[in-house]
């Protein structure tokens, strides 16, 4: 028994020795490999990271090194891409974190590491640019710095989010992005100068829905909608709604005289965004054979600040244009009182020349039945015709009847119709005046929108 124990711990001797021997070389050196939980010459964190640990002075960026190591997480700058094609088509570039790079030329002096972006571009004409990340839904936070040629260049301008300089067209710049905000993406255009970095807007927002067309000279160029073919000059005109709603807005006019595209930016929480293609949120080429002009159809807010931009104007012309806005209306409306001269409401609608054209008012209850009257006016605001007593109204008003009138259009345009009380006043309470509008151009509804409402 004694033997066969004795046996037992020579055979276990035997194989661990032959294990420890096996751990070295023929020349009594132990061997060396990936794995074997030592860090052995030629190994470290970047190719063996499961026998080696990050040190600082290795080159190696470990999390660590973000706080204590700066030196191992930096790099030599080189641009990223070049965006001239994009600056000359007035397209956005979209910078995203992960692209970016700890360089040595913005983070070397600074105590918190910070990605970057470098771009490289030029410009087709020497002008006045703005280089800007302000757009809505993107990072506002990025800090710029415009560089002559290189990631090297003497700094020309720098500031966070936009920047303004002159730029000449057989120059190279690289642009410096740098991130100020973890976990971000930017947007970033360049264009030149225009009508949006003036004082030059005309303001509308106390004249709309009081039935005023307005003059818009497009002289300025800089800015370009999703759908416009032409770049050229634009005119803006901006406003802030008077209530939530369903609005139209259209340069469709005998004096507007250019094929004229229409767009609409959005601007809210006190930043303007008149310069961004990002706020866009409508855009209409759909010109007419016979007459200039679009129009777009978009929701607005009583938040929102809205930029109407016409624009399609070639850069050699003087363009100017003749623009309409109101809301989207159905037929169902009402005046506040029963004056003749006060209590009006103003409807305009698109017809092609040549069109068959009904245009009819009528009441809806006894309670508020009056004598309606209405007056058709030509695209270019002359008067048509005023309508009255031609039909008996579905619910008689106090006295005469309701007005009706069909007649075939000899131009394209807007056909305004105004909604209004007769000279004899007759109402069946003079405070409220309920009433349906039906207008038909060859059979069909066309958009009616409304240019005044007697709220």
């Amino acid at each position: 028994m004694r033997r066969k124990r004795v046996d037992k711990i020579l055979k276990l001797l035997t194989v661990s020795v032959a294990v420890i021997i096996s751990g070295f070389s023929c020349s009594g050196e132990k061997s060396s490999g990936c794995g074997d939980l030592v860090c052995d010459d030629g190994e470290n964190a970047l190719n063996c990271p499961s026998d080696c640990e990050s040190v600082c002075g290795d080159g190696i960026c470990s999390e660590e090194d973000f706080q204590s190591c700066h030196q191992d997480c930096i790099v030599e700058c080189e641009p990223l891409v070049d965006i001239t094609d994009l600056v000359a088509s007035n397209s956005v570039f979209y910078g995203y974190e992960s692209l970016g790079i700890y360089s040595a030329q913005y983070n070397s002096d600074s105590a918190t590491l910070r990605k970057e972006i470098v771009l490289v571009f030029r410009v087709a004409q020497s002008s006045s640019y703005v280089i800007s990340t302000m757009h809505p839904g993107f990072s506002d936070s990025m800090y710029l710095e415009l560089l002559e040629s290189s990631c090297n260049g003497t700094v020309l301008n720098e500031g966070t989010a936009i920047i303004n300089s002159y730029l000449e067209s057989d120059k190279t710049y690289a642009l410096r992005a740098v991130f100020m905000e973890e976990d971000t993406i930017f947007a970033l255009d360049i264009h030149k100068e225009g009508i949006c970095e003036t004082e030059d807007i005309l303001d509308i927002s106390s004249d709309i829905m009081t039935g005023l067309q307005y003059d818009v000279d497009c002289t300025y160029s800089g800015q370009v909608g999703s759908c416009t073919e032409v770049s050229g000059s634009e005119g803006v005109v901006r406003f802030s709604p008077p209530k939530n709603g369903l609005m139209i807005a259209s340069v469709v006019h005998p004096d507007t005289d250019f094929p004229s595209d229409i767009y609409v930016r959005e601007s809210g929480d006190g930043i303007d965004y008149c310069s961004s293609s990002e706020s866009e949120i409508v855009c209409s080429s759909t010109n007419y054979e016979d007459i200039n002009g679009s129009t777009v159809v978009f929701d607005a807010s009583v938040s929102g600040i809205y930029n109407i931009f016409i624009d399609g104007c070639t850069e050699s012309q003087s363009c100017s244009a003749v623009l309409t806005v109101g809301y989207a209306v159905d037929s169902g409306m009402s005046l506040g009182g029963c004056s003749h001269e006060i209590n009006r409401d103003l409807f305009a609608f698109y017809a092609p020349a040549f069109s068959v054209i009904d245009i009819h008012a009528d009441t809806v209850d006894a309670e508020t039945a009056a004598d309606l009257r209405m007056m058709i006016k030509n695209p270019d605001g002359t008067d048509l015709h005023e309508s009255d007593d031609e039909v008996p109204c579905t619910f008689p008003p106090p006295d005469y009847q309701c007005p009706e009138y069909s007649f075939t259009s000899q131009n394209s345009g807007l056909y305004l119709v105004e909604v209004y009380v007769g000279t004899s006043q007759k109402c069946a309470d003079f405070s409220l005046v309920n009433y349906v509008l039906n207008v038909t151009v060859d059979g069909m509804s066309p958009e009616l929108f409304m240019l005044i409402k007697d709220f």
